[in-house]
């Protein structure tokens, strides 16, 4: 009987001693859970706050990541627009939202083989509501892309508007010389 009560403390002590080794792995696994949902929750708030859109896609061109204001500048449907969609398949969704009105394939290609090429690529696109976006595709080491989305709409009527009033300036300069002129040659068809 000795020799089966010490079986039975050594079994207790062994159980003990595993059980508090569990406990502890259960507790370690729980606060890595929770404090890796809080940085994924952290994430997701910073990315959804940013003024710019952003989408990260991955070596096989597929999303991985992306905020909510990347979809509102183009009016896309988060069931469609989501990580695993494809390049061409939202860019063919953009196209029938009716925000892209060239050739799928070959904008697609352009970017890739930019992207491959190790290249940034700067694009400026139509999109919801008259906007201009400008899209600035950063190829990554490891493959695949960060494209950030920003809208560069009032920058381009700034632009414009600067254009258009240096235009004016230069009719203007060119209308007073012509006057000035016209003026010296009356005033000296006058005199003679």
């Amino acid at each position: 009987m000795p020799s089966s009560l010490a079986t039975a403390q050594d079994w207790l002590s062994g159980n003990v001693a595993g059980a508090i080794v569990a406990l502890i792995v259960v507790i370690a696994c729980t606060i890595i859970t929770h404090r890796s949902r809080w940085h994924s929750q952290q994430l997701a708030n910073a990315l959804n706050n940013m003024t710019q859109g952003l989408c990260m896609f991955d070596g096989s061109a597929r999303i991985v990541v992306l905020n909510q204001r990347y979809r509102d500048m183009y009016k896309l449907s988060p069931a469609i627009v989501k990580p695993g969609c494809t390049l061409r398949r939202l860019i063919e969704h953009r196209k029938e939202t009716g925000l892209f009105a060239g050739d799928v394939e070959g904008y697609c290609r352009e970017i890739l083989d930019s992207v491959a090429q190790g290249k940034t690529l700067t694009l400026d696109v139509p999109a919801a509501n008259d906007r201009i976006i400008r899209a600035v595709n950063h190829p990554k080491p490891s493959g695949g892309w960060v494209v950030t989305h920003e809208d560069v709409t009032e920058q381009r009527q700034a632009e414009q508007q600067r254009m258009t009033i240096e235009q004016q300036e230069e009719r203007r300069t060119i209308i007073e010389n012509a006057i000035s002129a016209f003026r010296e040659r009356a005033e000296n068809l006058l005199r003679t």
